[in-house]
């Protein structure tokens, strides 16, 4: 049994992961532009995406822009969970073990001439469970930055940001631990270029 529980934690550690490089990597250039058709994004817009897969863990990723507009988002998955569930059907393995991770994050900006606006968002997860032993933690950010431009030598520079950490360690019925963090952040400054080369940053 304490052989098995091992091989399984060599098999979860030695994963790929995400790697792009992988001989087992499909990448399949996605024609998006066709799932706005009707939304009249106009002649100026620029849409494209890609879809990966790897034998354990697939991603997709989408980008865009519009005049002063633009964004992205991206999301990948783990499926170790099925693959270790399968194993088990076929009695490859004598041990319950599932483990998977998937993430996402995406950017809106607007940008005219020297003013830019960006959102950002994160998030994150991991979940392994390994009976009796079950391990759940994840985290997401989401920062605001903003770039005012008041004079050709004079800025406006401002930033908050939120994010999140939570986690969960449980034992069977015996044991249960959990935690979370949540924490805000800003900055403001302004940022003013003198007549000679360089520039002052306050804030």
């Amino acid at each position: 049994m304490k052989k098995s529980i091992l091989a399984g934690l060599v098999i979860l550690l030695s994963v790929p992961g995400f790697s792009q490089t992988t001989p087992e990597t499909i990448a399949v250039m996605v024609p998006v532009t066709q799932l706005f058709k009707g939304m009249n994004l106009g002649d100026s817009a620029k849409v494209t995406g890609i879809v990966r897969t790897t034998t354990f863990s697939g991603s997709i990723e989408t980008d865009g822009r519009k005049g002063d507009w633009s964004w992205a988002l991206a999301g990948r998955r783990t499926w170790i969970d099925q693959a270790l569930n399968l194993a088990n059907r076929l009695s490859l393995i004598n041990f319950t073990l599932s483990y998977f991770f998937y993430d996402w994050q995406g950017d809106l900006a607007w940008s005219h001439g020297r003013d830019s606006v960006r959102l950002s968002a994160y998030q994150g997860r991991d979940d392994l469970n390994m009976d009796p032993l079950i391990l759940n933690w994840g985290n997401q950010d989401f920062p605001l930055n903003v770039h005012l431009q008041l004079t050709p030598s004079l800025a406006y520079e401002g930033t908050v940001a939120w994010s999140g950490f939570d986690q969960v360690f449980s034992l069977s019925d015996v044991l249960r631990f959990e935690n979370s963090i949540e924490t805000i952040n800003t900055r403001l400054g302004r940022v003013q270029k003198p007549r000679s080369s360089g520039e002052n940053r306050c804030g």
